[in-house]
């Protein structure tokens, strides 16, 4: 069930469901008729298959088309019909529309109904992208499908470099494996908070795939940590991570109470994971600390993958204006641009330590002999 209720004071309440799913009428409240304007001389049987079922036929001659397009209505805007309602309104627009446009309206609004077919009803896929689709501008939405396979592309050279950099690893000199792991442990909940907010599956998509190698570089991390040849790294890796407990637990479990008494949920579950999500969006940069208090201690910032690092940071920008256009939980909207403030901190980093390519090999600071610097 998708109702929300405030915890606490919902203990004694019984919820009325009744033996099964309520079907009932809804009104459509807007009506769009389209004139498709069509003056093609078709030859004989050279009529195309998508056009040819709207043709009416006078001899050898056909009526105009008259289309009702439903391709912008949603089901928030469906109207329930029962006796509470008392006063039905109904828009009615005509326009006109190309016989081109007219035949590509057609075929998105087949493939949606062929993706409801194949999720069910309860989806939300379909009108996520009837959304996107109708919602917003041709330029802009041009410039968001083109914006998407550059997004695509430099996540696939993210991943990709990321592997590349952990495998090549044979110290955790300079880098914070407490950060990895926090890394871990937010993204996990990350991805259960969309999946319980039912987001698209574009999101969710690249979310697991960032998930999946961030447990394969946990393993790689705490390997490296384990053979204790980077002594430095770990005190100022536990001092930071001392520190910041001290900050962040309080505020999190100040949060959680607030949300529980005044916030409404859909249950235990998922007050839980949105409190922890909450958690993680506000103060997600906060665990970033020990690795710049790490490039802190150390005056560097050579042993950080920054191949990867431009990718991402490419990719928060663009984050930017999906957060503007796709549908998604405001938490995750939010946080599109607090990564902004990260990838700032991490920049002036490097301004201030500058790295030292005569003792480094290649842009992401790979060690030459995969040792630890000398003390």
């Amino acid at each position: 069930s998708n109702s929300t209720r405030t915890l606490l004071s919902a203990v004694e309440e019984v919820p009325l469901r009744g033996p099964g799913p309520t079907i009932c009428n809804f009104l459509k409240p807007k009506v769009i008729v389209q004139l498709v304007e069509d003056t093609t001389v078709y030859p004989q049987g050279g009529i195309p298959g998508d056009v040819y079922p709207y043709l009416q036929f006078e001899g050898q001659q056909y009526k105009p088309v008259l289309h009702l397009n439903e391709m912008s209505l949603l089901k928030e805007d469906l109207v329930p019909l029962n006796r509470t309602v008392q006063n039905i309104s109904l828009g009615v627009q005509y326009e006109t529309v190309g016989l081109g446009m007219w035949r590509l309206a057609n075929r998105f609004d087949a493939a949606l109904k062929m993706m409801e077919g194949m999720l069910g009803p309860e989806s939300d896929e379909p009108d996520n992208l009837r959304q996107t689709i109708t919602g917003t501008s041709p330029w802009l939405l041009a410039l968001t499908l083109a914006v998407t396979l550059l997004h695509t592309l430099l996540d696939v050279l993210a991943f990709r470099n990321d592997v590349q950099f952990w495998r090549s690893r044979r110290s955790m000199e300079g880098l914070s494996a407490n950060n990895v792991m926090a890394d871990l442990v937010c993204q996990a909940v990350i991805l259960l908070y969309l999946w319980d907010t039912d987001a698209g599956w574009l999101i969710l998509g690249t979310m697991i795939v960032g998930f999946g190698i961030q447990v394969w570089k946990c393993t790689i991390a705490w390997r490296l940590k384990a053979r204790g040849k980077d002594s430095s790294t770990s005190q100022a890796d536990a001092q930071a991570m001392r520190w910041l407990g001290y900050l962040l637990y309080p505020l999190v479990a100040a949060y959680a109470s607030y949300s529980l008494a005044y916030r409404e949920h859909k249950g235990w579950y998922s007050w839980a994971i949105e409190s922890m999500a909450s958690a993680v969006y506000a103060f997600g940069f906060a665990l970033m600390t020990p690795q710049l208090y790490i490039n802190y201690k150390l005056k560097s910032v050579a042993n950080l993958p920054w191949r990867v690092f431009m990718y991402r940071a490419c990719n928060t920008f663009i984050d930017d204006l999906f957060a503007f256009i796709i549908k998604m939980p405001t938490l995750h909207r939010l946080s599109a641009f607090r990564d902004d403030i990260v990838f700032i901190a991490y920049l002036v980093q490097r301004y201030m330590y500058p790295v030292d390519h005569s003792r480094q090999d290649g842009f992401d600071g790979e060690e030459n002999d995969g040792g630890s610097k000398s003390e």
